[in-house]
């Protein structure tokens, strides 16, 4: 990371607005080389953006003084263009009829974490313009980076739309992603997408089932891991979440999104000891203590067995 940082620290160039931009650029397939295209910023960003909160750890503070005023001064490639897009390029120049394979803009959404429609609404918005207009047609690998863009959107119904059509029209009958003769793209992204629908641990919180379709209303997963290293396990009935495990290496807060998690769950230690919670915006926050397993039940289950008892 820091070797990439450094290359980047001697390359990129100062504009005319005092911004920092990658030049040349090029939208992957879709271009010709321009200064400061939207992926080409958008990667850049969160490169050095992930090495200063290294730099920070490590207590590192020459890095952190390197990193800082580049990272203040850099164009973060996200803009809304004249109808509503998320824009390819520093120009508005996309063109609102094609339907292009790639929508590299988007890496900001995934796998970057710049946009998401919980902290960012208008950027989603823009995303999701620029995905409509896009199409779900294109390669396996394409379909599945929609897959997870969709997801990244909370829109499970879309994302299993599809993972339908790439099982369908893009998968061979030995389950390889068919880009002639091969491409494993497709194969790492759609089982990248699947987890993304159900577990999302980006912006320092873990949502549980961000982006559950309708076609899937009751389930299960095991051995899934959120970012912080915590694994997850997970079943839910009728659409909504029953049971969670949590597992932290290591003592940390833990920030509980789900959509009937709230202050009345009960949550549990490995002794069946009640674990004091605190509000958090879409459920609830706690200290986990590392290597100990907890229980999650949430709103839902707990009616069902009051009710029933």
């Amino acid at each position: 990371m820091l070797g990439a940082t450094d290359f980047w620290l001697d390359t990129l160039q100062m504009d005319e607005q005092q911004k920092w931009l990658v030049n040349p650029s090029y939208s992957p397939e879709h271009g010709s080389f321009s200064a400061g295209a939207a992926m080409s910023q958008q990667i850049v960003f969160d490169l050095l953006n992930n090495t200063l909160a290294a730099a920070r750890i490590l207590g590192d503070t020459q890095n952190q003084d390197r990193i800082e005023p580049v990272l203040a001064k850099l164009d973060r490639g996200i803009r809304i263009g004249s109808w509503g897009q998320l824009q390819e390029w520093r120009q508005d120049l996309d063109d609102k009829a094609s339907k292009h394979r790639h929508v590299s803009q988007l890496y900001a959404l995934y796998p970057g974490t710049q946009i998401s429609p919980l902290s960012t609404p208008e950027l989603a918005a823009a995303a999701r313009t620029s995905l409509n207009a896009r199409g779900d047609e294109g390669t396996g690998w394409s379909k599945a980076w929609k897959i997870n863009f969709w997801a990244r959107l909370l829109d499970g119904n879309r994302a299993h739309k599809l993972l339908a059509e790439q099982l369908t029209h893009s998968t061979l009958s030995n389950l390889w992603d068919n880009h002639p003769p091969f491409q494993i793209d497709g194969n790492f992204g759609a089982t990248a997408g699947i987890a993304e629908m159900l577990l999302q641990s980006h912006n320092n919180e873990i949502h549980l089932l961000p982006a559950l379709p309708d076609a899937w209303p009751q389930g299960s997963i095991s051995g899934l891991k959120a970012r912080a290293n915590v694994q997850v396990d997970l079943s839910w009935e009728d659409q909504q979440l029953r049971l969670a495990y949590l597992t932290s290496a290591q003592d940390q807060q833990l920030n509980i999104r789900c959509a009937n998690c709230s202050t009345h769950i009960n949550l549990t230690d490995p002794l069946n000891n009640r674990v004091e919670i605190r509000p958090y915006q879409g459920g609830f926050s706690f200290m986990a203590k590392g290597g100990e397993t907890y229980r999650l039940l949430p709103d839902n289950k707990l009616l069902q067995e009051h009710t029933s008892g």
